[in-house]
């Protein structure tokens, strides 16, 4: 938050060059602060987007954590480093992909455990579902991928291209895919 919101002092000096009401320790109208937050002529367009999208996803996850008192599940182990949405280039076979699910262990079989480990860090770490995307790889496919073969991928510009990435998300938002109201109702722990 500190890259995208100016320290108080600094946003009080900002609605004071603005004319506005100001007085140390009171705080001046919502879009006033905004406003001298996020002012257009000192930040770019696209730097504030990417606040406001930070800013969407501390929200809803706020949110996830307040209701957890209220029967929703908000079991994401610590363990799960990675989140629905969030893009990944695999380790081994280099591809870009998209988490679609996550386990707090291998979901599979012992056979697909013995035929595609062994895994450094066993079965019992956590393993992702995810859609492969059909520019690395032509013909689309899901994968189950453990998370010490996945490189999270932050900063991509690029959205994941795959036939089934309506059914789970419906925007890319700085180097991040935006569930489906109707999925992130089923994954609240994630946004």
């Amino acid at each position: 938050l500190k890259r995208f919101v100016p320290p108080a002092r600094r946003q009080g000096q900002l609605l004071l060059s603005k004319g506005s009401w100001y007085q140390p320790g009171g705080i001046a109208s919502a879009s006033e602060l905004v406003e001298a937050a996020f002012p257009v002529e000192e930040m770019a367009f696209e730097e504030t987007e990417a606040g406001f999208a930070m800013l969407r996803r501390l929200q809803s996850r706020a949110l996830a954590i307040e209701n957890e008192g209220r029967g929703w599940n908000c079991s994401k182990p610590e363990s799960v480093l990675l989140d629905i949405g969030a893009l990944y280039r695999h380790r081994k076979h280099g591809y870009r992909g998209v988490i679609v699910q996550w386990f707090s262990a291998c979901p599979a079989s012992q056979e697909w455990v013995n035929e595609w480990g062994p895994f450094e860090n066993g079965a019992e770490q956590p393993f992702y579902r995810t859609l492969v995307d059909t520019k690395d790889r032509p013909n689309p496919f899901m994968t189950l991928a453990a998370q010490e073969n996945l490189e999270y991928l932050p900063y991509e510009s690029e959205p994941i291209e795959h036939p089934k990435m309506a059914d789970f998300f419906n925007d890319f938002e700085w180097g991040h895919h935006v569930l489906k109201p109707s999925m992130a109702e089923m994954f609240r722990e994630d946004w």
